[in-house]
C-alpha cells in the first residue's frame, strides 16, 4: 500500500513540475494545478463563459493546461483569421481526441488530418459542386412549406406549439434530401425509422460535446481512455472507461447511425447510374471509387455521411431555433422583417433565395445577429499546431491544442457596441457591418456546407415570418440562456403561432 501511495505522489509531483515549467515566451495564462492543470477553471456545462472570463483577464491570446495538454486560446476575429488563413499550414490540423477518433474512425472530414482529410475535403467539394445546392432550392422550399402546413394545423387549437420539433425536421430533411433523396414525416405521431436515426445522431452530437477526462489527464487513462485501437471492436470499450452504462448509450447511438446509413449506402451502390447521379450519396460513392489509393473506403463513405447529417442538422436547427426565440422576444424586429417581405412581394419579385439575398437586408441582418450573439459552435472544433511557431510574439510548440473562441470574438467591445444586446440594426454601422461571419470558420477548414445552411436558413425564416406571427405565451420573455451541446441550444420553450 505504501508503494502505491508513493507512486501516486511521484506522479503528482512529476506532473506538477511539468506544468510549472513555463514554455519560453509563451502566452500568459493562469497557474496550473497538479494533475488537472486548469481544468478546474472550465465549467463543463458552459466552457465558453469560463474562457471568456479568462480572455477578459489575459487578452486575445492566452494559454492554459487542459490536464497535461498545453492549449492556446485565440479570442478575437483578426487573430483567429490570421491563424487559420495566413498561417493555415500550422493551424489547420484538428486536435484528435480518442472520443472523436471513435466517432469518426479517422476517416471523416471533421476529425482527420493529412492525406485522408485532403482527399475527403476534395471529394466533399466535388460532390457539392455536382449536387448543385442552389438547384435544390425548390426541394428545400417544398420541405419548409410541408412543415409549415403541419404547424398551421397544430396551431389552430390556439395552444402553444413546441416549434423546435419542427425546426429539427426542417434541418434534417434538407440534409437528408441532398444526401439520399429521402425525408422524415413532419406530423407528430407519424413515425418511421428515420426518427430513430434523428434520435441517434442527437445522442452522438451530445457525446461529442462532453469532455473525456482521460483525454487530458494521464492518470485517468486506464479508467476512461477510449483508445483508437478499440475502434475495431466497440463491445470492448465498456471495459476501458469508468462509466460503462453511459458509454453504452454512445455505442448504441453509433450502431444505430451505422445500421441505417449502411443500408442506404448499399441500396445506392446496387442501383447507382454513374452517368446520372441522383444525390450527394451517389456523387460521394463515385468519387471514392475514382480514388483507388486505399485511404478511402466504405468506412469513409459511412463516416462522412454521418458527419454531414449531424453537423448539417444541428447547426441549421440551432440557428432557426434561436431565430424563433428572438422573433418572439423582439416583436418589433419581427414586424420589420414582415414589412420588408411584404414590400418585396408587392414588387412582383419571385420568392427565391437569389432575390431574397439581394433584397431582404433586414432579414439577413437579423440572422447575422443571431449568429453573433449565439454562435452555433462557440469554441469551434479544436485545432492543433502541426509545427512550432512564433505567433504574435508568443512561442507556440508543435502539437499544441488550439481553441478558436468565436464566443469571445462575438462579444469584443472594441468592435461591437453593447455586445450583449440583440440588435440587428447595428449593421448600419460600417465597423460592425464589415465584420466577417464567424459561424462557418475560416481557411481550409471552413465548413463546406455553408451554402446549404445559408440557403435553408434564409428560406425558412422568410417563409415563417411571411406566414405566421410568432408570440410569447405570456408577457414574460423567453429565457435566452443556453443549454450546451455540440451547439448552443435553446432551453425548452413554446410559442403561440398565428396565421397572418
Amino acid at each position: 500500500m505504501d508503494i502505491i501511495i508513493a507512486i501516486i505522489l511521484c506522479i503528482i509531483l512529476i506532473t506538477f513540475l511539468h506544468l510549472k515549467k513555463r514554455i519560453p515566451f509563451s502566452a500568459p495564462g493562469p497557474t496550473p494545478l497538479p494533475i488537472i492543470g486548469n481544468l478546474h477553471l472550465i465549467d463543463k456545462g458552459k466552457p465558453q463563459y469560463a474562457l471568456h472570463n479568462l480572455y477578459l483577464k489575459y487578452g486575445n491570446i492566452y494559454s492554459l493546461w487542459m490536464g497535461s495538454v498545453y492549449a492556446v486560446v485565440l479570442s478575437e476575429t483578426d487573430i483567429i483569421q490570421d491563424a487559420l488563413v495566413n498561417h493555415s499550414d500550422v493551424f489547420s490540423d484538428r486536435y484528435i481526441t480518442p472520443l472523436s477518433a471513435i466517432v469518426g474512425q479517422l476517416k471523416d472530414l471533421g476529425f482527420s488530418n493529412g492525406d485522408t482529410w485532403s482527399m475527403c475535403r476534395a471529394i466533399w467539394a466535388s460532390a457539392f459542386t455536382r449536387s448543385k445546392v442552389l438547384q435544390m432550392e425548390k426541394t428545400l422550399t417544398n420541405n419548409i412549406i410541408k412543415c409549415l402546413d403541419v404547424i398551421e394545423k397544430e396551431s389552430e387549437s390556439g395552444e402553444p406549439v413546441n416549434i423546435r420539433y419542427y425546426v429539427k425536421k426542417i434541418a434534417f430533411n434538407a440534409v437528408f434530401q441532398l444526401l439520399l433523396s429521402n425525408e422524415a414525416p413532419y406530423e407528430l405521431g407519424k413515425s418511421n425509422d428515420l426518427d430513430d436515426l434523428i434520435h441517434a445522431t442527437d445522442e452522438v452530437a451530445k457525446w461529442m460535446s462532453h469532455g473525456n477526462p482521460g483525454d487530458f489527464i494521464p492518470l485517468l487513462k486506464p479508467f476512461s481512455n477510449v483508445k483508437i485501437i478499440c475502434i475495431l471492436n466497440f463491445k470492448k470499450l465498456n471495459l476501458l472507461i469508468s462509466t460503462p452504462i453511459q458509454f453504452t448509450n454512445l455505442q448504441n447511438a453509433i450502431d444505430c447511425v451505422n445500421r441505417h446509413l449502411n443500408k442506404y449506402i448499399q441500396e445506392h451502390k446496387d442501383t447507382i447510374d454513374p452517368n446520372n447521379p441522383r444525390n450527394f450519396m451517389d456523387n460521394f460513392i463515385l468519387e471514392v471509387e475514382n480514388h483507388k489509393e486505399g485511404i478511402l473506403d466504405d468506412v469513409c463513405i459511412l463516416k462522412n455521411s454521418s458527419d454531414f447529417i449531424i453537423a448539417g442538422t444541428d447547426t441549421t436547427a440551432s440557428t432557426i431555433d434561436w431565430s424563433i426565440v428572438f422573433l418572439a422576444n423582439y416583436p418589433e424586429y419581427q414586424e420589420m422583417i414582415h414589412k420588408e417581405i411584404t414590400i418585396f412581394e408587392n414588387g412582383n419579385n419571385e420568392f427565391n433565395f437569389t432575390n431574397m439575398r439581394t433584397s431582404l437586408h433586414i432579414t439577413q441582418n437579423f440572422i447575422k445577429e443571431v449568429w453573433r450573439l449565439r454562435p452555433i459552435v462557440p469554441l469551434s472544433l479544436p485545432h492543433r499546431t502541426s509545427k512550432e511557431i512564433v505567433f504574435h510574439d508568443y512561442f507556440i510548440p508543435k502539437d499544441t491544442l488550439i481553441f478558436t473562441n468565436f464566443f469571445s470574438a462575438s462579444l469584443n467591445e472594441k468592435i461591437w457596441k453593447d455586445p450583449y444586446v440583440f440588435n440587428p440594426m447595428r449593421y448600419s454601422n460600417k465597423v460592425e457591418a464589415s465584420q466577417p461571419t464567424l459561424v462557418f470558420g475560416f481557411g481550409p477548414r471552413k465548413c463546406v456546407g455553408n451554402n446549404l445552411a445559408e440557403v435553408n436558413i434564409l428560406l425558412a425564416i422568410a417563409h415563417i415570418v411571411k406566414r405566421f406571427k410568432i408570440e410569447r405565451v405570456s408577457d414574460e420573455m423567453i429565457d435566452e440562456n443556453v443549454q450546451i451541446g455540440l451547439t448552443m441550444d435553446t432551453l425548452p420553450y413554446k410559442v403561440i403561432v398565428t396565421k397572418r
